[in-house]
C-alpha cells in the first residue's frame, strides 16, 4: 500500500499529517504508529518553518506500508 498526500505549507499541516498516519497505519502496533507519528510531525513542522516561499507552497507526504515495513517520505520545495 502506498499513499501520497499533498498538504499546503501552513501551520495546520503537521496536525493533518498526524491524522493521516493514524488513519493509514491503524492496523500496526501502537509503538510503530507513535514513532511514525512523531517522525512525520517533526518533518512536516520543519518543512512548514523552513521551506522557502514558492509557487509550489506544498509538502508531500508519502507512506508505504508493506511486508512488515513502513517507509515515510516528506518532500518540500526546498533545495536541501
Amino acid at each position: 500500500m502506498e499513499l501520497r498526500v499533498t498538504l499546503p505549507l501552513r501551520p495546520e499541516a503537521p496536525s493533518r499529517a498526524r491524522a493521516v498516519i493514524g488513519e493509514e497505519l491503524g492496523t500496526l502496533s501502537a509503538k510503530v504508529r507513535e514513532d511514525a507519528t512523531l517522525l512525520v510531525s517533526e518533518l512536516i513542522t520543519n518543512a512548514v518553518r523552513h521551506a522557502p516561499a514558492s509557487e509550489r507552497a506544498e509538502v508531500e507526504l508519502r507512506i508505504r506500508n508493506e511486508a512488515g515495513r513502513v517507509r515515510v517520505v516528506v518532500a518540500d520545495p526546498g533545495v536541501g
